[in-house]
């Protein structure tokens, strides 16, 4: 309010507020992350046409 010219007469010596300032979280310095096997998951279709079509993207996956 000073920088737009209201209240230029009025110091206060401290501002008293109901807001709880907490400061941000600091980024991790180490990041965490686990790599699983791509081929490696349970097919649990019923179906065997859509069974077979899992097993060659297994297959496809665990190629490369």
């Amino acid at each position: 309010m000073h920088n737009a010219g209201m209240c230029k007469d009025i110091n206060p010596k401290k501002v008293v507020t109901n807001y709880k300032y907490s400061p941000k979280p600091k980024p991790p310095t180490v990041y965490k992350f686990y790599i699983k096997p791509a081929g490696n998951f349970e097919i649990k279709a019923k179906k065997k046409e859509i069974n077979e079509k899992f097993e060659e993207i297994r297959k496809l996956l665990k190629r490369d």
